[in-house]
């Protein structure tokens, strides 16, 4: 039984190296461990939802957006510090964000 537990506990562990390897994380980086962690709580507590249908929305990520005192934008998946102001945009990963293909600059033969 204790190998059983023990086999668990090391697969678990090698399966979330290799998500954090896939996420361009370092296992051994205390920082990226925190990074990847909190990845996995936010994508833990959609599932509920996810699994009684009432919410569906896995493909959408919420980016922050701000400008600094010299007049620079960042955007990033990390809330804004207390005191920062920022807007918050709404980007789903599973819609084309390309504008379409104009016909009128074709060449006619």
């Amino acid at each position: 039984m204790i190998k059983l537990v023990l086999a668990i506990v090391l697969l678990g562990a090698a399966a979330f190296a290799i998500y954090m390897l896939q996420q361009n994380l370092d296992p051994l980086n205390a920082d990226d461990l925190k990074k990847a962690a909190a990845s996995s709580k936010t994508t833990l507590e959609k599932l509920p939802g996810i699994m009684d249908g009432t919410m569906d929305n896995l493909n959408e990520s919420v980016i922050y957006k701000r400008k600094d005192a010299k007049g620079n934008w960042y955007y990033t998946n990390e809330p804004p510090k207390k005191g920062e102001e920022s807007e918050s945009l709404i980007y789903r990963s599973d819609t084309n964000v390309l504008p379409p293909l104009s016909t009128s600059n074709s060449k006619s033969k």
